[in-house]
């Protein structure tokens, strides 16, 4: 019997047990590496989220700031060679366009001798052909010289290249040297060739000699019932008020600011709808800008100081200098590359601004598209300020109810809810008035969140079996031929690594209570933060949206005899 158990003993032998309890040790290691690690993930992936969505969103801006900024350096050179261009293949025009008033002042002044005037008149015709203005000059120059043979032939010529800008540029000369009638013929020979519904830029200088008073006498009545005439033919036009309040839509348009400065930072991180609620500050801000700009032109100064000579020196230099039409293209081009510098490289708003102003570089356009250019774009059709406010006071009405829509559809398009996002809560408010509502529903989202994490932090079935194990193996110590400290030995192993599952379980889930109490307190302090800048932002708006009854206010008030002929008088403001 002694041997017996004494075969026994040498058949189980502690060290094969030893390597089971080992294996085991390894394999419930492994799986609580396993679950810490898939815990660890879980517990991230939200952070992870909301991380790689922000840099998202940084990286998109860095990208539009990196266009823009190239875009800016390919303006930049853009403008140079556009300039280049210009002046290879129009620069000898230039040369010409000083002749003009130069001649005149010369021939004031009697510095120059007249042989030197019609040396130099010879040889510009002579290296600059086809251009109208050459034999214009000519003209001039024999004119001055008393040379009346010459003076005929070259003005027959210039009216062969441009009977047009001939007829107007000798009006204005005749004007100057006190020949009324015979700048009252060149002016009725220049109307006769005008189609208000199909005129050239130039037109933008008898305007400017009409609301500058320019036209004396019966010249004076001559435009003032030409204009008359041709605004009353024209709305006889089926259609005629919808093109122009259309017209004045789109200038009115490109006045609405292309950025506005603002102090939402809440807003501008978490709320989806941002570009929206900035548009519409930006269309709100219209009203103080459209006001200042009819008022920054209907008020200023008139300047009377100037002779009536220096005057029309000045219109004749507009008439030459203003680029002929062979130029349009390329200033055209020049534009554009000017105003993608202005926005520093933003292409769409610059194109949104050359938009509202590139009627002014087309060659013809009728009688209104020039007033609407005068009024809106004067750098660009080179209108004087009196032009500038006869426009706007002639297009008063069309321009009011053009105000009217543009605000109306402004309006409409204006941001309703504020739409946010954080940590994957989404809410709306329109001005905060909701702000216990939404952290209420923050607390829930997130709070079901975390009860949805704590569900899956549970202890790990390995902690059971091995809690399980040990002790079975320490009851058969007792009533088995096992000896009595394995089995003590497998049951405390057991219990310690039930104990140490427990206690990180615990660990992970006051891990888990932790973290979502910090998110739902930094989500509630966002949610008032946003919902304190929805209060200001509707303020804000409202107070740009009251500039409407004041700028309608105004731009009722204008009257378009005010600004007729030398009689302008300044608005007086309410």
């Amino acid at each position: 019997m002694a041997d017996e158990i004494r075969y026994v003993e040498e058949k189980l032998p502690s060290a094969n047990l030893s390597g089971l309890i080992n294996a085991v040790n390894q394999m419930q290691q492994e799986v609580g590496r396993l679950e810490y690690d898939v815990a660890e993930v879980d517990t991230k992936v939200n952070a992870v989220k909301a991380t790689f969505e922000a840099f998202l969103h940084e990286f998109r801006a860095y990208v539009a700031q990196d266009l823009m900024d190239r875009r800016y350096q390919e303006a930049l050179q853009d403008q140079v060679t556009l300039q280049q261009e210009l002046d290879d293949k129009f620069g000898q025009h230039q040369k010409v366009r000083r002749y003009v008033v130069g001649i005149l002042q010369a021939s004031d002044a009697r510095l120059v001798r007249k042989e030197t005037v019609e040396v130099a008149t010879n040889e510009l015709m002579i290296a600059i052909p086809h251009y109208w203005l050459v034999p214009a000059l000519v003209a001039l120059a024999a004119w001055v010289n008393d040379n009346q043979e010459l003076a005929q032939k070259a003005l027959r010529e210039a009216m062969v290249r441009d009977d047009e800008k001939t007829s107007l540029l000798f009006a204005l000369i005749c004007r100057r040297a006190s020949r009324n009638q015979a700048a009252m013929t060149w002016l009725q020979r220049y109307f006769a060739m005008q189609d208000p519904m199909n005129m050239e830029r130039k037109m933008i200088v008898v305007l400017d000699a009409y609301a500058n008073g320019l036209f004396g006498g019966d010249s004076r009545n001559l435009c003032a019932e030409q204009i008359g005439g041709w605004i009353a033919e024209m709305e006889d036009v089926a259609g005629f008020r919808e093109a122009q309040v259309a017209r004045w839509e789109k200038a009115i348009a490109g006045k609405i600011p292309g950025s506005v400065p603002t102090s939402y930072p809440y807003l501008e991180k978490y709320a989806s709808n941002w570009p929206l609620i900035r548009q519409t500050l930006q269309n709100a801000s219209l009203h103080q800008v459209l006001q200042a700009y009819v008022q920054g032109i209907l008020e200023k100064p008139q300047d009377d100081t100037g002779e009536l000579r220096q005057q029309l020196d000045q219109l004749l230099d507009s008439l030459v200098t203003n680029f002929d039409s062979e130029e349009l293209p390329l200033r055209r081009q020049k534009r554009i590359a000017d105003l993608v510098i202005e926005c520093k490289g933003d292409e769409a708003e610059a194109m949104r601004k050359y938009a509202a102003e590139q009627t002014s570089f087309d060659e013809h356009m009728d009688l209104m598209q020039l007033l609407t250019n005068a009024a809106m774009s004067p750098e660009l059709v080179h209108a004087s300020a009196a032009t500038q406010k006869l426009s706007l006071a002639v297009s008063r009405d069309w321009l009011i109810q053009a105000y009217d829509n543009v605000t109306l559809a402004n309006r409409a398009a204006a941001v309703g809810n504020i739409e946010f996002k954080i940590e994957g809560f989404e809410g709306e408010t329109f001005e905060g008035e909701n702000e216990e509502e939404l952290k209420t529903k923050a607390r829930a989202y997130f709070g079901k969140l975390r009860d949805d994490e704590l569900e899956k932090v549970k202890q790990s079935p390995m902690d059971y079996f091995l809690m399980g194990g040990g002790l079975l193996i320490m009851i058969l110590g007792f009533f088995t031929s096992i000896p009595w400290f394995i089995g003590v030995a497998a049951g405390g192993f057991g219990v310690l690594k039930f104990w140490l599952g427990r206690k990180n379980v615990e660990k992970t889930i006051a891990q888990v209570k932790e973290k979502y109490a910090k998110i739902m307190h930094d989500a509630c302090d966002i949610i008032a933060a946003i919902c304190a800048e929805a209060v200001d932002l509707r303020r804000e708006i409202d107070q740009l949206e009251s500039g409407y009854e004041k700028t309608q206010d105004y731009l009722a008030r204008i009257a378009p005899h005010q600004f007729i002929g030398g009689s302008q008088r300044r608005m007086h403001t309410a």
